[in-house]
């Protein structure tokens, strides 16, 4: 890949994870400060932009720019391997707000005056298929940050995690368009779950269309109902709650907006297979 030698990259390590989504998870849509480099070891995985809809599968890379709505659907169990940086040492974001990325349903606000700089001559999101050395690359670079390797030490693997993925160019192309109605009815329902009495007919009537068009569209966009996503986002909101000890299952069934704790526990065990005690007890 060509890019302009003007640039004097010093690229900062940022937080890393690594992890798993289950078949059919939808993650709830979200901006970062910096960059994300994602490695997809295992699965199939949608990433979705509003600019295109990247096919991921088992030894893709892809390169998530700051400030750039997007979100993943696992068509299969997903494992992925992902690392924050920055190209300039730059990026204020972690450092002024202490989150790298932002979801759109958060109370926190996104401000992109806090990005890190965009390179030069490097199209974003850069969508390729991974190479055989990069996956020992990225692992010695979690081995090196598990030890609490000095800084240059994990520069340095970065700098050749960064060249390896950059050599040769975006080789994914955007498997299709996106519809922005969909998109749109997405990032109402991220920015609305916490109010439990929202529904998708609601929804539909904001954006001047029938609850069974929006419907459609959604699950051809993201491979489930919107009423299956907004009791996934809700369930997020619910497990939060479990985990605040403060709470009885009472008053997380009030402030949830249910008629009382046996129903809500019987939604709960529903979407689950088990009670909300026995969500808190796994917890400890």
């Amino acid at each position: 890949m060509q890019f302009d030698q003007k640039n004097k990259f010093s690229p900062s390590p940022g937080p890393t994870f690594h992890g798993k989504w289950p078949q059919g998870y939808v993650e709830a849509n979200r901006r970062i400060y910096d960059f994300e480099l994602v490695y997809f070891a295992q699965g199939v995985t949608e990433v979705i932009t509003p600019e295109g809809v990247f096919d991921c599968r088992a030894g893709s890379v892809l390169i998530i720019p700051p400030d750039l709505v997007h979100c993943s659907v696992a068509l299969s169990e997903v494992e992925r391997w992902c690392i924050h940086f920055d190209w300039f040492s730059d990026c204020r974001g972690p450092r002024t707000v202490s989150d790298v990325f932002v979801y759109t349903g958060s109370e926190k606000k996104f401000d992109a005056g806090l990005c890190a700089a965009m390179p030069e001559g490097i199209t974003m999101p850069l969508a390729r298929r991974g190479d055989p050395a990069l996956l020992p690359l990225i692992g010695s670079y979690f081995a090196a940050e598990k030890k609490r390797a000095n800084l240059l030490i994990r520069q340095g693997i970065l700098l050749q995690i960064l060249g390896v993925a950059l050599e040769g160019g975006n080789g994914i192309a955007r498997s299709r368009s996106m519809n922005p109605l969909a998109l749109a009815a997405k990032n109402k329902v991220d920015e609305k779950c916490r109010d439990f009495s929202l529904t998708v007919a609601q929804i539909a009537r904001e954006m001047h269309v029938s609850a069974n068009h929006l419907s459609r569209l959604f699950r051809e966009q993201f491979g489930c109902s919107i009423t299956q996503y907004l009791i996934q986002q809700r369930m997020e909101i619910i497990r939060g709650m479990l985990y605040d000890y403060t709470l009885s299952i009472a008053e997380i069934a009030e402030r949830c907006g249910f008629s009382g704790s046996n129903y809500f526990c019987r939604f709960f065990r529903k979407q689950t297979g088990i009670s909300p005690d026995a969500c808190r007890k796994r917890k400890n």
